[in-house]
């Protein structure tokens, strides 16, 4: 079961114009979603997401993630949703290919993890693709 928590939000959308942040939790809270938006001209958002160790490989991410996106896209109505992770997360790619993410770029030191700065893959996934997906299947 998901569920889905809206925090910050005070204003009616139509006519925000400024940023609020999602947190989705799911199987059992194993699954961390958070998704930083921005209303106004650029309509999109960042989404971010952990799993717990033990729920690896179960497809807990992929299930909450797409819960996320159409929520996002269906209710929030934005156009744009950009993820990004370390080239050696070979499991983040695969969770992000499987949603229709495409790759958009490579950032050389783009996050510090652990007192490092670490490069990162940058995806995006965009609206029409997201409902291109859906009717497709």
């Amino acid at each position: 079961m998901l569920a889905l928590v809206l925090v910050g939000v005070s204003v009616g959308l139509s006519n925000f114009a400024g940023a609020i942040g999602i947190g989705v939790a799911g199987a059992n809270a194993r699954t961390k979603v958070e998704v930083a938006i921005v209303f106004g001209a650029f309509e999109a958002c960042y989404l971010g997401y952990g799993l717990d160790v033990d729920a690896v490989g179960k497809g807990y991410m992929t299930e909450t993630l797409a819960a996320a996106l159409t929520f996002v896209f269906d209710t929030l109505r934005l156009h744009r949703v950009m993820a990004n992770y370390m080239p050696s997360n070979e499991r983040s790619a695969a969770v992000l290919r499987r949603l229709g993410f495409r790759v958009e770029g490579y950032a050389k030191d783009y996050l510090e993890i652990d007192g490092t700065w670490r490069d990162h893959i940058l995806t995006a996934l965009n609206a029409d693709e997201w409902a291109r997906r859906r009717t497709a299947t």
